[in-house]
């Protein structure tokens, strides 16, 4: 097997046993760690968003604001008080805001999980590819439902408002808070400025934080975990000069093809399908009969199984291709 300039070294690729009495070289990501590092400050926000004001209304010296939760707060000259949505006589504005409180905790579970998962995929510790999708459909829920928020809360607080008791009063110009969530108007004499606070528009920020992780996330989704790229991202496979395999290999050469394989594999250089039938042709295809057994074939297979399970330690193999081609190993003896 022939490799074009810029190949893998310490596999192989330009001749040699490939090493693996020690870990193959797992490469650092950046782009799946810029995509946990995001993740897991849009968390932080989610949970800072859930502790302070979403909405205020500001009149002369005081201040109402409206917490996730059961309770408001009030400031003014006289100082600051605590009170609940329904002393003021608008329960349906409370049950807006616990609904928001229980999002804003469950979305910073959400965020800090994928982060997490995400900073530890940078390091390529997880080998399983399907815990990619995993982190990915995670991010998914977390934007779609912080996005809900930032549209919900200001959609539907203005008719909770109007339906409440305590909501607004007659007279107001030319308009009141059960009209629209940002604006300003006059009551009684009295002027008002109303409109969204810190902590609607730090879910807002937490929705651009996801989005970007999604993006970084997509990005690193084709790029190998635990073996660098060859030759960057978007590599079209094959490029001319490499040879896959047409016939059986036989002893330790098998997981040493096997290993340059799975390189080409993850840098792009060959297809999936391709993989498949180059595997298939070094261990003689499905239906070849397996060789007979003899002394000195035994330890070679010993010794292929032994490099096989480094392999898949390591994340060379997955779960079902070792299962796979150590069936087909064993079936030579």
């Amino acid at each position: 097997m022939s490799f074009p300039p810029g190949a893998p070294a310490g596999a192989g690729a330009r001749g040699g046993s490939p090493n693996l009495s020690r870990p193959i070289s797992r490469a650092f990501n950046p782009s799946r760690f810029v995509s946990g590092l995001l993740m897991l400050i849009a968390g932080v926000l989610s949970g800072v968003s859930a502790t302070v004001a979403w909405w205020t209304d500001s009149f002369s010296s005081s201040n109402i604001h409206f917490l996730p939760g059961g309770s408001l707060t009030g400031s003014g000259s006289g100082g600051t008080v605590t009170e609940s949505y329904a002393a003021y006589g608008i329960g349906p504005v409370e049950a807006l805001y616990e609904f928001a409180f229980a999002a804003a905790l469950a979305l910073m579970v959400l965020a800090l999980i994928a982060g997490i998962l995400g900073v530890i995929g940078s390091l390529n510790r997880i080998r399983n590819p399907i815990r990619k999708g995993t982190v990915r459909g995670i991010v998914i829920t977390v934007l779609v439902v912080s996005l809900a928020l930032t549209i919900i809360v200001p959609a539907v607080q203005p008719y909770a408002l109007s339906k409440s008791s305590g909501g607004c009063a007659p007279g107001w110009n030319p308009q009141s808070p059960c009209d629209s969530f940002w604006g300003s108007g006059s009551q009684s004499g009295t002027s008002y400025t109303w409109g969204a606070d810190a902590g609607f528009y730090l879910m807002v920020v937490t929705v651009v934080l996801l989005v970007a992780a999604l993006v970084f996330w997509v990005r690193a989704w084709s790029e190998p975990w635990g073996i660098p790229p060859v030759g960057g991202a978007g590599t079209t496979p094959p490029a001319p000069g490499i040879n896959l395999p047409t016939a059986p290999a036989q002893g330790s050469d098998i997981v040493e093809r096997l290993l340059q394989l799975k390189q080409m594999l993850d840098s792009g250089q060959i297809s999936p399908t391709e993989f498949q039938q180059a595997k298939s042709n070094l261990f003689g295809g499905p239906s070849s009969p397996p060789s007979p057994a003899s002394p000195s074939s035994v330890g070679g297979v010993e010794e292929t199984l032994a490099r096989l399970k480094a392999m898949h330690d390591v994340g060379q193999l997955t779960d079902t291709e070792y299962g796979e081609i150590r069936t087909r190993v064993l079936a030579r003896l």
